[in-house]
């Protein structure tokens, strides 16, 4: 199981990656370049906050885009060209299939992660600066992407890319806006608005957990305690959207 698991993972790593990390590079770099050029006017100090936000914050974007655009179409991509009738025609589960591409979406993901934080040291290095909290604040965007991939990989199960897309992006926002949800849910005066607002508090992820990037910037103290609690907290969801996709495309007919 686990080698099939592996061979299924590296065949969806080898496909994604030939589409995604030349063109997120380039953008990454560019904005990188353009943004430092534009901070001549601050004092070192100032130019030094702005690029470690800019930066975490170009990491978080451009990791947020190549995951819903990588994971709405990791499942559909072999229906639509019927390489998943021989796949499953193999001695492989449907089960098998959902993991695997989720790994395989994973490798990609976190790949393209390596690379543009290792731009984004490297910009660091020329200003003399290196930043441990940063590193600390990208891991935690790391688990927060990967519980995004896994959330896309959902979706795929069952849905178009494009209501995929839509869907993933919806849940997203609605989880960055989880403080607001539950504001709303204690102080709505319509009975309908407050338990819709306390239902997706409750259930959906709050995905401002894992930004961390104002503390990292301001060297504000990242405790391993918090990093592990988003951990588990990241990995739980992931396990339960990835059961629910297994059982799903277990019954679904393709």
């Amino acid at each position: 199981m686990v080698r099939r698991l592996l061979v299924l993972a590296l065949n969806a790593f080898k496909e994604a990656i030939r589409k995604k990390i030349v063109g997120v590079l380039l953008v990454f770099a560019l904005v990188f370049i353009g943004s430092t050029n534009l901070l001549a006017t601050f004092t070192p100090e100032e130019q030094i906050k702005m690029i470690q936000d800019v930066g975490l914050g170009g990491i978080l974007l451009f990791g947020m885009l190549i995951t819903v655009f990588m994971g709405m179409t990791l499942i559909p991509t072999e229906i639509e060209k019927r390489t998943i009738y021989p796949l499953l025609s193999m001695p492989v589960r449907r089960g098998e299939v959902v993991a695997g591409k989720y790994l395989g979406g994973a490798f990609t993901l976190l790949f393209n992660l390596f690379l543009m934080t290792c731009v984004f040291l490297i910009v660091l290095g020329f200003k003399k600066v290196f930043n441990f909290l940063a590193l600390k604040a990208i891991f935690l965007f790391s688990i927060e992407l990967l519980l995004l991939l896994a959330l896309a990989v959902f979706f795929s199960t069952f849905v178009s890319p494009t209501i995929n897309a839509a869907s993933t992006l919806f849940i997203y926002v609605m989880g960055l806006l989880s403080s607001y949800l539950k504001f709303l849910g204690g102080q709505a005066e319509n009975t309908i608005i407050r338990y819709m607002a306390l239902f997706f508090y409750r259930v959906l992820p709050n995905f401002q957990n894992f930004n961390l990037s104002s503390q990292a910037v301001n060297q504000m103290p990242i405790p391993a305690s918090l990093i592990l609690k988003n951990v588990i907290y990241g990995f739980s969801y992931i396990f339960v959207f990835l059961i629910l996709g297994v059982i799903i495309f277990s019954r679904r007919e393709v």
